[in-house]
């Protein structure tokens, strides 16, 4: 039995260029806001008088509140309207960046971490599915669109955040949440009339997801992760600490904006170059060349030339495999990339927050540099599982059999063979291969 729609070959509605540039406009705003966090906390820790160890607990709570709900925005954005979801979500983090500077005590500040990463949390899980509804001829070049456009809004944050608490304190950051919540009011009006995607079970395929393929997925995403967690939030406090830098230093907000640029543009690379060149390839050669990288920036001198070359070439080296791999998991689930996505980037990043927290301590123990170096080595076991995970000839992403479950029908559809199985016992599972580790 041939089915009768394909996900992965749908005719690009009206507007999707403008829609994908709504969304991907709504993640600059989100991720320039969210950035600014890292270089405050030279400025926290004196303010509050942290510790390595709180800075570190602070950076986890934050990752954690941004990122573990981000499975379930995913399913609520498939369900009741992806802008929509945004939308609200871009609210709550500009009241996040309007209340850092307004806070006077440390529990304060935890609880606006705690409820106000929500927010990011909503934004991306909800942008990233409708980059990839619009885009289904190249889901790759339309995720790594959305990505980049955060990431260059991750590379604007910190120089705002520099910028602006050099000139006129840290109370005065209030004002950036004004242009925040006008681009939310614009990404909320386009979603008055959205439908909502998908009606079936989100929960269901998301779990399916993790059961099958996915999970190999999901774990080359989580070592990854880390990797720029901890580079993105150790490296101000290895400026300030390790390397005599003042805490209001230009060098931070370079470093920063540096990384999150060069990772956007190589998150765009990798979208293009995946028209000529096999994904599989593009996400291993990235993954092991960025260890390079991430070394030489720990033994050149900062603020030099040679310095910011090795910060750029670790941002575009770990920036181009993500979109690639974000795209590869939605074909597992069509009708619930927001709900993937929300396990990709969402469940991944709060698991690598979870274990930032720990990295707090092993700063305090054998230092913010030494710890960097350990942590960027993370990248091979990445890249060797990505090697065999994404390998020709393996079923799991090359040849992807996606399995969509419909709670209604009772059935299960595998999308490589388009035909349809008795469920009147339940939706048929299948194993869709593993790595060989």
């Amino acid at each position: 039995m041939q089915l009768s729609h394909d996900p992965r070959n749908a005719t690009p509605a009206p507007g999707a260029w403008l829609g994908i540039g709504v969304a991907a406009t709504a993640h600059f705003a989100n991720d320039a806001t969210t950035a600014m966090f890292p270089a405050l906390l030279p400025a926290l820790a004196t303010k509050f008088r942290l510790e390595p160890s709180g800075l570190a607990l602070l950076v986890s709570v934050l990752a954690i509140s941004t990122s573990l709900p981000q499975p379930m925005f995913g399913v609520l954005a498939d369900r009741l309207g992806r802008n929509r979801i945004g939308a609200l979500g871009l609210a709550v983090t500009a009241a996040l960046i309007a209340g850092v500077g307004l806070i006077s005590s440390t529990p304060w500040l935890w609880t606006l971490l705690l409820v106000g990463g929500l927010g990011s949390s909503a934004v991306h899980p909800a942008g990233l599915g409708l980059a990839r509804a619009m885009s289904p001829k190249n889901a790759g070049l339309g995720v790594a669109l959305f990505s980049s456009a955060g990431m260059a809004g991750g590379a604007l944050g910190p120089l705002l955040a520099i910028g602006i608490t050099s000139s006129w304190g840290l109370e005065q950051l209030a004002w950036v949440s004004l242009p925040v919540l006008v681009i939310a009011a614009w990404l909320g009006h386009r979603g008055s009339s959205e439908a909502a995607t998908h009606q079936g079970s989100s929960i269901g395929l998301a779990r399916e997801f993790l059961k099958g393929p996915g999970k190999w997925l999901a774990l080359i995403a989580l070592f990854a992760n880390l990797v720029m967690l901890t580079f993105t939030s150790a490296i101000p406090v290895w400026l300030v600490r390790e390397r005599g830098f003042d805490e209001a230093s230009t060098a931070i907000g370079l470093t920063l904006a540096a990384f999150s640029l060069a990772a956007a543009v190589g998150g765009v690379l990798g979208g293009a170059l995946a028209r000529w060149q096999r994904a599989d390839r593009l996400i291993v050669g990235s993954l092991a060349l960025s260890l390079i990288a991430l070394e030489g920036v720990l033994v050149t001198t900062p603020d030099s030339t040679l310095y910011l070359c090795a910060v750029a070439a670790s941002g575009a080296l770990l920036g181009l495999h993500s979109p690639l791999l974000i795209a590869r998991a939605q074909e597992l689930a069509p009708g619930s990339e927001s709900a993937v996505a929300g396990v990709m980037l969402g469940g991944t990043s709060a698991a690598a927050g979870l274990i930032y927290a720990a990295l707090g301590t092993a700063q305090s123990a054998f230092g913010v540099g030494n710890t960097l170096a350990a942590v960027a080595l993370l990248v091979l076991p990445a890249a060797h599982l990505a090697r065999n995970a994404l390998r020709p000839g393996e079923p799991t992403l090359a040849t992807p059999r996606a399995l969509a479950c419909s709670r209604d029908a009772g059935c299960c559809v595998d999308l490589t063979t388009a035909s349809i199985g008795d469920g009147g016992l339940g939706c048929r599972t299948h194993e869709l291969g593993a790595p060989a580790l």
